[in-house]
């Protein structure tokens, strides 16, 4: 529309809300990488018996549902909470909470921030601006430099002469490695069974991560492509849910991103002469089986199931077509190696 007033509030740079899950690859993962915590193939125990060590409070899935032994990189594809807050347990919440102020330039986060659920799970005290967001996510692209986003370059006066340079503010926030491995795994959200389909461009490469708060009150997408980065937030200024369907800001970054990119060839990320990452196991599974077995020795149920060693669990006797079951009384056992 027409532009009808000066200096008015500008949602893009000046409106702060919680970011969800948006924040992971900033405040868990990212960090995570660069202490030597993970890498994209580290395994690690997604279920509802699992505890943090420093802290009584513990998340649950958005899905409402575990996936047992997963590999990082599938935990940040389906954006598995329990999984964050682990990461963040191993860091602290200080820890993770320095890195966003301090390497990338957070201004908007308070010290009541500094805690598991603000955190892992992005659910901040006043919040962080999409400018905020896309700078940082600048890193991943820019092969672990961070650039402050520019909505201007430079200021003439009426006879052409430069009066103000606004140059460009980079540091070095990430190693390249950290931004290879991160844009790899970020790339799968917009693959089969991630989060962030909606977005996915034709013919072009894309890297990003959704984000959604509580009862649907706010959307976000951040994603990215070897040309540009971009920051979607979607809500009302006055928190209320949401009502649409599937995710509102990866669908519209599409379509913006998509006239963006049109006369564009499509072009892969940079990839760093070394990518070398040493072997990080995590946690250390371990199948157990549970045979229905007849008094003859005949085998009629087997099923294979994965724990983590030393872990406890109850096994219920299952009932089969054709045979009757006298006694439920489930059994516990705890699972060892052996």
């Amino acid at each position: 529309g027409e532009k009808a007033d000066s200096r008015i509030f500008n949602r893009a740079t000046d409106a702060t809300r919680s970011p969800g899950s948006s924040i992971k690859p900033l405040s868990v993962y990212a960090p995570a990488f660069e202490f030597g915590l993970i890498t994209a193939d580290t395994l690690i125990e997604d279920s509802a018996e699992v505890r943090l060590e420093n802290t009584s409070w513990m998340p649950r899935n958005s899905t409402r549902s575990y996936r047992g032994i997963i590999t990082i990189r599938e935990a940040v594809k389906r954006s598995v909470n329990t999984v964050a807050a682990q990461l963040v347990d191993k860091m602290s919440p200080r820890l993770s909470f320095k890195f966003l102020t301090d390497t990338l330039g957070f201004s908007s986060l308070a010290q009541s921030d500094v805690d598991y659920a603000p955190m892992s799970l992005g659910g901040l005290t006043y919040g962080v601006s999409p400018e905020e967001m896309v700078s940082a996510y600048s890193m991943f692209v820019n092969n672990g430099v961070k650039t402050n986003a520019r909505t201007y370059t430079m200021i003439l006066d009426s006879n052409g002469q430069l009066v103000y340079e606004n140059k460009i503010d980079a540091t070095v926030a990430i190693s390249d490695k950290t931004a290879y491995w991160m844009t790899s795994m970020l790339q799968d959200v917009l693959t089969s069974g991630g989060t962030g389909t909606a977005a996915a461009l034709e013919n072009m490469h894309v890297a990003g991560k959704t984000g959604t708060t509580s009862d649907n009150f706010d959307r976000w997408f951040v994603g990215y492509t070897p040309y540009y980065c971009a920051a979607v937030w979607v809500g009302y200024d006055i928190p209320q849910a949401i009502t649409w369907s599937g995710n509102p800001a990866p669908q519209f970054w599409k379509k913006v991103m998509s006239l963006v990119h049109e006369d564009l060839p499509d072009k892969d990320f940079f990839t760093p002469a070394d990518t070398y990452l040493t072997p990080i196991k995590g946690v250390e599974p371990v199948n157990y089986t549970i045979r229905c077995i007849l008094p003859n020795g005949e085998v009629i149920f087997e099923e294979v199931k994965e724990t983590v060693n030393g872990r406890t669990v109850s096994v219920d006797c299952k009932e089969l077509e054709g045979y009757t079951l006298l006694s439920a009384s489930p059994v516990t056992l705890t699972v060892m190696k052996d």
